[in-house]
């Protein structure tokens, strides 16, 4: 079976699918499937391989907009990560992801079972296979994935697991391990911390104030004194 036609029978299945529970199918991302309310944005991010004919679970993500509203203004300052026209699509920049999927190990189908523990899948070369994979993948984003956002979006449950990653000497946006998107995880969390009166913010802030200040973060240091701003004028919503 060619790409194309696997591609085009993965994305109508999980249309079908997902469209009931309110996904849209995302032209802008390709594989992609997008859910939207007042709170936040989560999208389901597939990727199809060329050359070696494997499906991806590149991301299963949310953007939470009361953390993303607070940053608008450093994604519209010149030079800042997109180019122009990607700017309003503040979507793009997801404040946490689905730690469940585990990244760049790959499964087998037939010899593997369906699990988030694989984010590479080979040998779904029939349309039973493909069946099969929408048809788990769909079920464990109503059992597991979308319960796991859910349980994290709650900014003083978020800022309980990162303060546990941190207590693990892991980073709050590790690409394997971490919660956060890693690459706005220091900014983002400062923001969870202020927004939840955490106790241990100054020391965070302090921490990543002499990171930015030294020679390594020249050029990104005017996007933090931006932050700083915004920093200041954050009142707490939550009190942990």
């Amino acid at each position: 079976m060619n790409l194309m036609k696997k591609k085009k029978i993965v994305l109508d299945c999980l249309e079908a699918s997902l469209s009931p529970l309110g996904y849209q199918r995302s032209s802008f991302w390709g594989g992609s499937f997008l859910k939207e309310n007042e709170r936040h944005i989560d999208i389901l991010h597939l990727l199809f391989h060329n050359r070696t004919d494997a499906i991806e679970i590149n991301r299963h993500s949310r953007s939470i907009k009361e953390v993303v509203d607070l940053l608008a203004p450093i994604y519209s300052m010149d030079g800042y990560k997109y180019p122009p026209k990607q700017k309003k699509k503040y979507f793009m920049d997801f404040t946490i992801r689905d730690c469940n999927l585990v990244e760049n190990v790959a499964g087998d189908y037939g010899k593997t079972p369906f699990s988030m523990n694989y984010n590479l899948w080979f040998g779904l070369d029939t349309e039973k296979a493909l069946s099969e994979f929408c048809d788990w993948l769909t079920t464990y984003l109503i059992e597991n994935g979308v319960p796991f956002l859910d349980r994290y979006s709650y900014l003083p449950n978020l800022l309980a697991y990162m303060d546990d990653l941190e207590a693990n000497h892991i980073f709050w946006g590790d690409p394997c391990r971490g919660i956060l998107n890693s690459s706005e995880s220091m900014f983002s969390g400062l923001i969870i911390s202020k927004l939840c009166n955490d106790n241990d913010y100054n020391r965070k802030f302090k921490y990543w104030e002499a990171i930015y200040m030294g020679d390594n973060y020249e050029r990104e240091r005017i996007y933090f004194e931006k932050l700083k701003e915004i920093l200041e004028r954050v009142e707490p919503r939550y009190n942990v």
